[in-house]
Formats: C-alpha cells, structure tokens, sequence
C-alpha cells in the first residue's frame, strides 16, 4: 500500500503544477504557496486524512483578470472559497 500512496501524491503533485504556473502568471506568489501547500499537508498528516491540495484554474483565472492588485486577488479567492464552504455545510446539514 506504500507504493500506491507514494505514487497518488506524486500525481497530486504534478496535476498541480500547471495550475501554480498559472497563478504565477497572474502575479500569485510561488513561496507562500508553497508555505500553504506544506501546512495544509502537515494538517493532513496529523489528522491521517487524504491530501486534498488542489488549486482551481476556474477560480485563478476569474481572480487574476478580476483582481486590480494582489489583495484583491486573494480577497476574491477566500470569499469565494468561504462561501463554497458554508455552502457545502448548509446543503450537508439539511438546512
């Protein structure tokens, strides 16, 4: 079971890896990505759950032509998200 984790990551990994040039291309920085892929699998591995990093192209696109300056960029990027997730919460509780 090792070799078929190890080779799932490494899939995660490179499908990740055109959509991180992309951000960079819209003015996303590398190292502080970076820094949020590492504590995202961190918590992943503490909590011995699947790693579920991904970066949406849909969403770098829409914030990289949206966005006039980075703040704006990532301010698009986290209300988006937090409304996926209180989204998901409500449909889940029935609410």
């Amino acid at each position: 079971m090792w070799l078929n984790d190890l080779l799932a990551a490494m899939g995660v990994v490179i499908n990740g890896i055109p959509a991180i040039l992309l951000a960079m291309t819209y003015g996303f920085l590398a190292f502080p990505t970076a820094l949020g892929y590492l504590v995202g699998m961190g918590a992943c591995l503490a909590l011995n759950s699947a790693l579920p990093i991904s970066m949406q192209a849909e969403t770098i696109v829409l914030a990289g032509s949206m966005g006039k300056d980075i703040r704006e960029r990532l301010s698009i990027v986290f209300i988006w998200r937090g409304s996926s997730r209180i989204h998901d919460f409500c449909y889940r509780s029935g609410t």
